[in-house]
């Protein structure tokens, strides 16, 4: 189910071939794993898979913090080597999701629809890390012409304020400043000064500068905190399109 969400939005760019070939730089320095445990058959690099375009991996295990729900991440992308003073990726290719079971035992007793669609958001939200909605791949994103952006894809600004006991304060945060993410931000919300969309700035490494601003965009399916509802929205969707790998039905 959480593939025909995608199936029903995105189309990757197209490929110059119909068969799928791993990197097999990435594939070499990654010793052929997806995650710790879980090997990459080596046909994937020589031979390729035929009418494919991603491959994803998932496995339920325990996870070494408790409280992580699920986890994802892309295990093999195109590597372009350094240009422009960065280190350049292509799009994903590989990625793999982990479900931690201490969050769904529950559901071996049977489940209701509202508990099924709930797990295929939580899916839904970990293949969008796995497909490029990472601090990993910001600087890899290119525009609707196959370039690297000449602008930052994060920008960082120092916001001021007093707290509710009146102390002044000052913090730094960042936002995702992409095209088609701007013009979301400054209609949705009705500001044409906006930048763009805050990053969340609390949690972990795998929350922070990874997920939208819990604050600012709410229950979105995005956000680094699960919730019942998870509603896929126009402004993930907007940063798919900024990525450049990916066209996105605007008609769903």
């Amino acid at each position: 189910a959480t593939v025909e969400v995608f199936e029903s939005l995105l189309k990757i760019q197209p490929m110059a071939s119909n068969v799928l070939k791993l990197d097999e730089q990435v594939y070499n320095a990654l010793d052929g794993l997806c995650r710790e445990d879980i090997a990459i058959p080596r046909s994937y690099v020589t031979d390729g898979l035929p009418a494919a375009t991603y491959v994803i991996f998932v496995s339920v295990r325990p996870s070494d913090d408790p409280a992580v729900v699920a986890s994802a991440s892309a295990c093999n992308f195109e590597f372009l080597g350094v240009q422009g003073g960065k280190q350049r990726f292509g799009r994903p290719l590989a990625g793999s999701i982990n479900f931690n079971p201490r969050h769904f035992q529950s559901f071996l007793n049977g489940f209701s629809a509202f508990q099924f669609r709930s797990l295929v958001k939580v899916g839904v939200h970990e293949l969008t890390h796995a497909l490029g909605f990472s601090s990993f791949f910001y600087d890899s994103y290119v525009d609707g012409d196959g370039r690297f952006y000449t602008q930052p894809v994060v920008v960082t600004r120092q916001q001021t304020g007093s707290s509710p006991s009146g102390q002044p304060y000052t913090t730094t945060a960042n936002y995702i400043a992409t095209p088609h993410v701007k013009a979301f931000a400054q209609l949705y919300y009705g500001c044409p000064n906006l930048i763009g969309v805050q990053l969340e700035d609390f949690g972990g490494s795998g929350t922070a500068g990874a997920h939208w601003e819990v604050r600012v965009t709410g229950n979105e399916y995005m956000t680094g905190f699960t919730n019942p509802l998870m509603p896929m929205s126009a402004l993930t969707l907007s940063l798919f399109n900024d990525m450049g790998w990916y066209s996105v039905d605007p008609t769903r």
